[in-house]
């Protein structure tokens, strides 16, 4: 073979219609004088074109230089087509995650779209729901505004059409039934300050209760117990389960323990304190603020009057007391007339009249003189004192006559009175104190409501006349109204 064989030779065949068959490496050995034939098919009708040719090369020989199949333009060809396939599918597969990026961008966009829209559909819902909270609130609040309000238009018509009388216990049950319309109650208490060896105390003047022998001689003094405490701070006070904490960590409580809820509200004048309200009852929580503040207004409303009957009633206890005797004067005795008699006839209560005069006093007084006959009235004050009841009224009507009032109590009850008090002064030595005893005689008339009397007047009348027939008959006797 020709030395020309001893180079390397790249063969690129083509076979029609261009396409790149395969590429022949030749290369030729001194030693086996034979071509080397390195082959890289590409299918199989390349194999069969390259065998073919090959046999040509060998047949030439030396005598011709070679024939060269150069196919170099098919293998790069082959390479662009390759770096483009390549390129193109970077390019594609850049694409394709562009394109989910793309995707998944608007997937989270469209998730966070459905989440803003699910925000904002709750809170729509929840404006919605405190719209008709508040709706319902406003409704709620405007319809108890509403009967709050006739609730005081209903208190203040009763107030304008209730007759105000100057006694004060008179006054306060008009007051406490009025109340009982408008609040529950089991007992009513008006306490009033009162100055007790030179300090204040407040004092449970008048009582509507089932307990008002508990309440007789109850007093507070200022900052004490729940009654104090208002009276100090003027400040109206709701007790809801028996007790209430004050912000100063003071216990509160009602003052009965049967009592488990309770209103206390100031007596104010301006600011003057006349004294303290006390409403209670049995039930726990039975009392709302609302009626803390209805009974706020309430006592604002009435405090005037209550205080012009307090004046009242100071002003006739100043004089009421007959400067001999100690026991009530005529003046006295004929208010506290016609005040039992209103109770009376108002609640259906007997009443009764005890007239007493003393028999053929002024020829006491002409044989010992008139500062006797000053003491042996003050005993026989003292004498028929300890025959009656707190409750009860004596009174010196003047000179040597007397008038007992009984209060709910029957004729024949006061009969039997009378007659005791008869035979007491019958059987008794006046005169001690004056260092000399007498025995003295008096007589009884007695009439009754409603037996007797429809009026205070006939009763007064019907006891003065009862009184008139006992002395017609020679005295030391009791007669009665028949």
């Amino acid at each position: 073979m020709s030395s020309l064989f001893t180079h390397h030779l790249l063969v690129a065949v083509h076979h029609k219609p261009g396409r790149l068959i395969c590429t022949v490496a030749v290369e030729h050995t001194a030693d086996l004088h034979f071509p080397l034939l390195v082959l890289q098919l590409v299918n199989m009708q390349a194999r069969d074109f390259i065998l073919k040719n090959l046999l040509v090369f060998a047949a030439m020989g030396g005598a011709a230089t070679y024939i060269l199949f150069r196919l170099s333009s098919v293998e790069k060809e082959k390479t662009e087509l390759t770096e483009r396939f390549h390129k193109d599918r970077r390019l594609a597969i850049e694409a394709f995650e562009e394109q989910q990026e793309e995707k998944k961008g608007f997937l989270e966009r469209i998730e966070e779209l459905h989440r803003e829209l699910d925000s904002r559909k709750q809170a729509l819902f929840q404006i919605q729901e405190t719209q008709a909270q508040k709706s319902e609130e406003t409704s709620r609040e405007m319809e108890e505004r509403s009967q709050r309000i006739e609730r005081l238009e209903t208190l203040l018509r009763a107030l304008r059409e209730f007759v105000p009388s100057p006694h004060l216990d008179e006054l306060f049950s008009g007051f406490t039934e009025m109340l009982g319309n408008h609040l529950p109650l089991d007992t009513c208490v008006l306490f009033l300050p009162e100055e007790e060896e030179g300090k204040i105390r407040f004092m449970a003047e008048l009582a509507v209760s089932n307990y008002v022998e508990y309440f007789k001689n109850y007093s507070v003094s200022p900052g004490e117990e729940a009654v104090g405490w208002v009276a100090v701070q003027k400040t109206p006070l709701l007790i809801a389960e028996g007790t209430h904490i004050t912000p100063e960590r003071q216990e509160l409580s009602t003052i009965l323990a049967s009592e488990k809820s309770a209103l206390l509200a100031p007596l104010m004048i301006q600011d003057e304190l006349l004294g303290v309200l006390y409403v209670s009852h049995t039930k726990p929580s039975r009392y709302t603020p609302w009626d803390l503040e209805f009974l706020t207004h309430f006592t604002s409303l009435i405090a005037p009057a209550l205080l012009l009957a307090h004046h009242y009633q100071q002003a006739v206890s100043t004089g009421v007391h007959d400067g001999v005797t100690g026991l009530y004067n005529n003046l006295y005795f004929r208010e506290r007339l016609a005040e039992e008699f209103r109770r009376a006839n108002r609640y259906e209560h007997p009443l009764s009249l005890i007239m007493v005069d003393v028999d053929r006093f002024q020829r006491f007084n002409a044989s010992y003189g008139e500062r006797f006959g000053d003491f042996l009235l003050r005993e026989l004050g003292e004498l028929l004192k300890g025959y009656l009841r707190d409750v009860d009224v004596c009174a010196r009507l003047g000179n040597d006559q007397f008038a007992i009032l009984l209060i709910q109590a029957d004729k024949s009850n006061a009969i039997l009175i009378a007659e005791r008090i008869r035979l007491a002064i019958e059987m008794r030595a006046f005169g001690a104190a004056a260092r000399q005893k007498v025995r003295i005689t008096a007589s009884m008339g007695v009439a009754s409501f409603p037996q007797d009397a429809r009026a205070k007047e006939d009763l007064l009348e019907k006891g003065a006349k009862s009184l008139a027939i006992a002395q017609k008959k020679g005295g030391n006797n009791t007669s009665f109204a028949a």
